[in-house]
């Protein structure tokens, strides 16, 4: 399974400090497996095709098309809608 990271995922993803990146990075890891179904996914109502997992304090959302990870949001659980609404428009 690939795994795509979107441009503003990345950008969140870099500005984190070492710590959360690195359990990030684990959840991450588990979006490629097959099926990306890691423990405590939950599709995000609102957002069809979207899912998330938590991450301690962050969310990391993602879509699956044509068998890749898409990863297009990393963030905070109080601004992850925000950010979807904002790359939804």
């Amino acid at each position: 399974m690939n795994l795509e990271m979107g441009r503003a995922a990345g950008k969140s993803f870099d500005k984190l400090d070492r710590g959360e990146q690195t359990q990030i990075k684990h959840g991450i890891d588990e979006l490629k497996t097959i099926p990306p179904q890691p423990s405590g996914y939950k599709h995000l109502s609102g957002h069809p095709k979207w899912y998330r997992i938590r991450v301690g304090d962050y969310r990391v959302c993602y879509k699956v098309k044509d068998g890749n990870v898409y990863v297009g949001v990393i963030a905070h659980r109080r601004e992850v809608y925000r950010e979807l609404n904002r790359m939804n428009s």
